[in-house]
């Protein structure tokens, strides 16, 4: 990382900081997939060309939470503006303040030779306020175990509270 990005990282992590009341620790870039009422729930948008929702996984000293920056391209921006569409907006979701919240790898196996998921992915099960199961699965950038364990730690210390 040079010395722009690392400014940018660490201007980053104080506004995010700031936002949420929180000290970031890390983050990890993630692809958030879910049914449309589970979607809907969280108040997440999906957008672009591929449709699909790539965030920040935001861990932070006292919380975890999935951040999506108001991003689009030059052509998916064309694209809107010719149909008259709305920009992009930013999407955060409190994550640790979902009832019953857990996390599971789901392992990829090698003979799932067709599956749309070539890597292991994190699955995250809660209760909605009617008391629904939902569930929602991200993919990290990186390992999925490590992201996993990021996460047990958060969780562990929100229930020891």
């Amino acid at each position: 990382m040079d010395y722009k990005q690392k400014q940018e990282t660490e201007q980053f992590y104080q506004e995010f900081s700031k936002k949420v009341n929180d000290t970031v620790i890390s983050l990890e870039m993630v692809n958030f997939q879910a049914e449309p009422a589970t979607l809907n729930f969280l108040k997440l948008v999906k957008g672009g060309i591929n449709d699909e929702l790539w965030g920040l996984l935001v861990f932070c000293k006292h919380g975890l939470y999935f951040y999506v920056h108001p991003y689009e391209s030059v052509m998916g921006m064309m694209f809107r503006q010719a149909a008259r569409g709305k920009a992009p907006e930013e999407q955060l979701v409190v994550l640790h303040t979902l009832d019953e919240l857990k996390f599971s790898i789901i392992k990829h196996k090698w003979y799932d030779l067709f599956s749309p998921y070539p890597v292991d992915r994190l699955m995250m099960e809660f209760k909605d306020t009617n008391g629904n199961h939902r569930t929602a699965f991200l993919m990290p950038h990186s390992h999925t175990e490590e992201v996993f364990d990021k996460i047990s730690v958060i969780l562990m210390e929100k229930r020891a509270e």
